[in-house]
């Protein structure tokens, strides 16, 4: 990334009222985005595209973890009855 993208990028970051997980969002994108461009055939299809797979991805995971927790719990209640018992 040039030094102008660098600044840019800063300037983005300190000019946005938000949360740091928004602004580490902003910074991701750019960074992303400054990838886009550099390689040949990626357009604006191709990141929609991996937006979406992005998307995907992060919903499949989130529940994946909410059943692992829940399994945790389940298991942790079963030994606790077992030990009651």
């Amino acid at each position: 990334m040039s030094t102008g993208g660098q600044a840019l990028m800063l300037a983005r970051l300190q000019a946005l009222d938000g949360t740091s997980e928004e602004k580490a969002r902003v910074a991701a994108w750019d960074v992303a985005r400054g990838l886009f461009d550099a390689a040949p055939g990626l357009d604006d299809g191709v990141v929609a595209r991996l937006a979406e797979l992005v998307a995907r991805r992060t919903w499949l995971y989130s529940w994946a973890w909410r059943l692992a927790v829940a399994g945790g719990v389940g298991f942790a209640l079963l030994v606790a009855l077992a030990t009651i018992h």
